[in-house]
């Protein structure tokens, strides 16, 4: 249950500030948010979630940096503030240092264009869902993203497509 992972978490934070383990702090602190989330507190999980991100930024672990940013990301689309999760997912896809964390930020950017450019989302969701080191989470948003889509792949590769979609503004979300 969520109460019992929220205290957990909350024991493993006391720990790792203790040891003054930076990098476990922040990873701590990311799963606080993803509990809180799923308990309904988008506020609380906003403030670990930036709290990771402190972290990360102060010790320079990029990976950490970018699942904060995602996890944002993915809040505030929640919350329809389109343009603070487009940033987000825009700064995680430039600062993450592994294609599993730029496949997190990437499914999260085509699902705020979806409306706008669907071919272009449809072609980043299904390059997604078949990439080899993309997490069971990322497949799953991009399959629940890609039925609401037209199926479509381009010749783009993955990295040509990330180009495109860093180039877009935020304005592209609005349909």
């Amino acid at each position: 249950d969520f109460d019992t992972a929220q205290t957990y978490y909350q024991e493993s934070l006391s720990i790792r500030e203790a040891m003054r383990d930076a990098r476990g702090q922040a990873i701590c602190l990311n799963y606080l948010g993803d509990t809180v989330r799923a308990m309904g507190s988008s506020e609380a999980a906003i403030a670990h979630y930036q709290a990771s991100l402190k972290i990360a930024k102060e010790i320079g672990d990029l990976a950490s940096l970018a699942i904060s940013l995602t996890r944002l990301g993915f809040v505030y689309r929640a919350a329809q503030n389109e343009e603070q999760a487009w940033h987000c997912f825009r700064d995680a896809l430039q600062q993450a240092p592994a294609m599993p964390q730029r496949l997190n930020a990437l499914v999260g950017m085509a699902a705020l264009i979806h409306a706008a450019d669907p071919e272009l989302a449809a072609n980043i969701v299904a390059k997604i869902r078949r990439h080899p080191v993309a997490t069971a989470e990322t497949k799953e948003i991009a399959a629940e993203l890609q039925a609401a889509l037209p199926q479509s792949e381009g010749d783009s590769s993955l990295e040509q497509l990330i180009d495109v979609i860093l180039s877009k503004r935020p304005e592209v979300m609005s349909a």
